[in-house]
C-alpha cells in the first residue's frame, strides 16, 4: 500500500455554532473569508516553501477525505501492532 503523509489543516466547527459566532458568521461566511486567506500570495508562498499545498474541498468532500485518511492510518497502525496508550 503506497503512503504519502499530510499534513492536514481543516477548519471544523460544530454542528451547532456558538453563538458568538453564529450571531456574525455563518459557515458559508467564514469558509468563504477563511478560503480568500488561504489563496492568498503570502500564504500559498508560505505553504509552498515548506513543500505544502492548498487544497479547496466542499464540505462533503472534505468529509469523504477525512474519513479514507482515518481509516489508511489506522488500518496501519493496527498492522505494525501501534496500539494507542
Amino acid at each position: 500500500m503506497p503512503l504519502h503523509c499530510a499534513w492536514l489543516a481543516r477548519r471544523f466547527l460544530p454542528r451547532a455554532i456558538p453563538p458568538v459566532l453564529s450571531a456574525s458568521w455563518s459557515p458559508p461566511r467564514l469558509r468563504s473569508e477563511v478560503d480568500k486567506v488561504a489563496r492568498s500570495p503570502e500564504v500559498r508562498s508560505r505553504l509552498e516553501m515548506g513543500s505544502g499545498r492548498s487544497l479547496r474541498m466542499a464540505p462533503a468532500e472534505t468529509e469523504v477525505f477525512v474519513k479514507a485518511e482515518v481509516a489508511k492510518w489506522v488500518a496501519l497502525l493496527r498492522k505494525a501492532g501501534i496500539e494507542p496508550e
